[in-house]
């Protein structure tokens, strides 16, 4: 399945297809044209590099502890892994510590195969960035200048109500935080093992 940023692309690919086997020719796909550019990039002749500064760097873990949304009964916190960066920008951002209700470690065990609840907070930069071309597409751009760091949270200790102890209710409290802060902010859900 293609990128959801491509889906007009993957559409247009679609359109292209033979109804009776379900295939097509790639010849009829105009050369040079940014379906073509796609076509070759989806197919593996062309690639594209992403060169990371140095900053952007994680540095390094630290390990904190959080509760886990698919434990509503439980009290034991669960240790976590925060890139020392991400740790040491939760000062600068629209989100605290504490709407993540994410602590320094303590009593926090291991759970294996554990996946904290993330949120992606990207901050940008006050400058406007000039415009980029795509490597995939061919096309102008103009790019969001910035940072993102990733940060685990989990349920509130001793919470009560949606908005402490569900997956949602928690987000939601740090989408507003982040969001009046000038940030956006993306989540990845938990996967709590059985």
């Amino acid at each position: 399945m293609g990128r959801k940023r491509f889906n007009n692309l993957e559409a247009a690919l679609k359109s292209l297809r033979n109804p009776g086997t379900g295939t097509f020719d790639p010849t009829t796909i105009p050369s040079g044209s940014v379906l073509d550019n796609y076509y070759k990039f989806k197919t593996g002749q062309t690639s594209y590099t992403v060169t990371r500064t140095p900053e952007s760097l994680p540095g390094g873990y630290d390990i904190k502890e959080v509760l886990a949304f698919g434990d509503l009964n439980s009290a034991d916190p669960i240790a976590v892994g925060v890139s020392s960066r991400a740790a040491a920008a939760i000062a600068s951002l629209g989100v605290s510590a504490l709407d993540l209700n994410l602590d320094d470690l303590a009593t926090g065990v291991n759970l294996r195969d554990f996946i904290p609840a993330k949120a992606v907070i990207f901050k940008p930069d006050a400058q406007v960035a000039n415009q980029e071309t795509s490597q995939i597409t061919g096309l102008k751009y103009d790019p969001r200048e910035g940072a993102s760091y990733t940060l685990p949270f989990g349920q509130k200790s001793g919470g009560s109500g949606a908005g402490d102890l569900t997956y949602r209710g928690v987000a939601a409290g740090i989408a507003a935080a982040s969001e009046a802060a000038g940030e956006s902010v993306s989540f990845q859900e938990e996967d709590y093992p059985v």
